[in-house]
């Protein structure tokens, strides 16, 4: 008779202490889930740079809509959401222009795969010690230059448009941001 009684009650209770063991992410109370915009850089956390208004986010097949013949690629790798902000420079950056565009993918595996899709962009790889991500890029062309990094389920993209030499250093330096709010 204790038997037939304990053993259910065993049976509840291992259920239990095991569906406690594994958490997926986001399903601690204390962990904080990152959306897109949650990353961008805020006003005043890069000298010299002022969002241009407030981010624009999209969602799902919405992302048609600001980059029509691009978002495939997007949702072909598990696309959720997307943040874009533009920031105007000042001072001697008065009229350049930095774009940021934060993709957030179903998994990191996903983020990974779109950024190796020569689709995504290509680049130089960007390594050492001040590398961001999990891997990044840099591109200079003669009126702007990129910066293009995956890192946990995000995938971003940096632009400036400027020739100005120290004009990567700037795309770094946001990369430096955005990337040390994901990890």
């Amino acid at each position: 008779m204790k038997f037939r009684m304990i053993f259910p009650l065993s049976i509840i209770l291992l259920a239990m202490v095991l569906a406690g063991c594994s958490k997926e992410k986001g399903t601690d109370p204390g962990e904080k889930v990152l959306d897109p915009v949650d990353v961008l850089p805020t006003a005043d956390e890069i000298s010299g740079w002022t969002p241009q208004g407030d981010p624009q986010e999209w969602v799902g097949q919405a992302l048609y809509q600001p980059i029509n013949g691009e978002a495939e690629i997007y949702i072909r790798y598990g696309f959720e959401e997307a943040a874009f902000q533009d920031y105007q420079g000042s001072g001697s950056w008065s009229n350049t222009t930095l774009s940021v565009r934060v993709f957030q993918q179903e998994s990191a595996n996903q983020a990974q795969a779109l950024y190796e899709d020569p689709g995504s962009g290509t680049g130089t790889p960007w390594t050492g010690t001040d590398a961001v991500g999990t891997q990044a890029r840099t591109e200079q062309f003669s009126l702007s230059c990129s910066v293009e990094f995956h890192e946990d389920k995000f995938f971003v993209t940096i632009d400036i448009y400027s020739g100005e030499d120290q004009a990567l250093d700037v795309a770094k330096l946001f990369a430096r941001n955005i990337s040390g709010k994901i990890s």
